[in-house]
């Protein structure tokens, strides 16, 4: 077992995947089996309009205020700033992630239920156990992949690969306790047997 976790303590789970990988579906799958989810980049959009403290440390980072007076986070603006800066979207992660974390971790401790899933694409192997206990990977071949987020996004697939630059879903797939393959194998099942597995308390040893 995962060191420090009893059968009584709640499972916290990590669930990600690469660009047009479904994880969103498979979320929405557990969701339906009464597991609480947490997305990441919701939370990221929430925090970035909400904590004073985070606005002003990306304030620092970006060069200007990144609300407006009524209050909305100036999303196109730092997109902008963003897409052009390699640099200085590290810079922006390496504040925005702690931020994150500290909200997941107050989210997890309000959970009653047999376990709850972090939703995110940017779930690192280190992750696990200071983050989360347990880390589903979902997995779909790199073609089919970019055909949904064209589909999806009306975006050329030379756009879909930029996007995928920025991940390592291979990776992912290595350090996962569970995979979900999401391409012509039924979800379901997939999803209803893991969700029994860690209903039951267990987990993957590390």
């Amino acid at each position: 077992m995962v060191s420090g976790l009893t059968q009584m303590q709640m499972i916290r789970v990590a669930l990600t995947g690469g660009i047009g990988s479904g994880k969103s579906t498979v979320a929405r799958l557990f969701s339906s089996c009464g597991i609480p989810i947490y997305f990441a980049d919701e939370a990221a959009k929430q925090l970035m309009q909400s904590d004073r403290q985070l606005q002003k440390s990306l304030e620092a980072i970006l060069g200007f205020a990144i609300v407006d007076r009524d209050g909305q986070l100036l999303r196109k603006e730092m997109a902008a700033r963003l897409f052009v800066d390699p640099e200085l979207v590290q810079a922006v992660n390496d504040v925005v992630h702690p931020a994150v974390y500290r909200d997941l971790q107050a989210w997890f401790e309000q959970q009653s239920s047999p376990y709850a899933i972090y939703e995110s694409a940017l779930v690192k192997a280190s992750h696990r156990p200071s983050v989360v206990d347990q880390i589903i990977a979902v997995y779909a071949p790199r073609q089919i992949c970019i055909e949904r987020v064209m589909n999806r996004d009306h975006v050329t697939e030379i756009q879909v690969k930029s996007r995928m630059k920025r991940q390592n879903p291979g990776e992912q797939v290595l350090f996962a306790d569970f995979l979900v393959v999401n391409s012509y194998q039924p979800l379901i099942p997939q999803v209803w047997r893991i969700h029994q597995y860690l209903s039951a308390g267990k987990v993957v040893p590390l």
